[in-house]
């Protein structure tokens, strides 16, 4: 059974703030759509262009990831999703 995930990272957006994320993504679950060249390497890349966020590569997970932000000391949920296609997360 895969383990849980949970990473922190900073995005810095192009008018010279920084926002940090967190993406969480829960045990058990089934990553489909590998980056080419990678094998069975799995990453998610979240960058921000202009005020949006962008993700990368296309993929689908069995359960929801969740991605939040931290704002003035809490997590807050940005969006739950379940398949990354053409830079949107749903």
């Amino acid at each position: 059974m895969a383990e849980p995930v949970s990473l922190i990272g900073t995005c810095y957006w192009g008018n010279g703030t920084t926002h940090t994320y967190k993406i969480e993504i829960p045990a058990g679950t089934v990553i489909s759509g590998y980056y080419p060249g990678q094998g069975s390497v799995i990453y998610l890349e979240i960058t921000c262009v202009e005020g949006q966020l962008y993700f990368s590569p296309n993929l689908k997970l069995s359960q929801p990831a969740t991605l939040y932000m931290l704002v003035d000391g809490e997590w807050v949920e940005v969006l739950s999703f379940t398949q990354v296609l053409d830079g949107k997360a749903s």
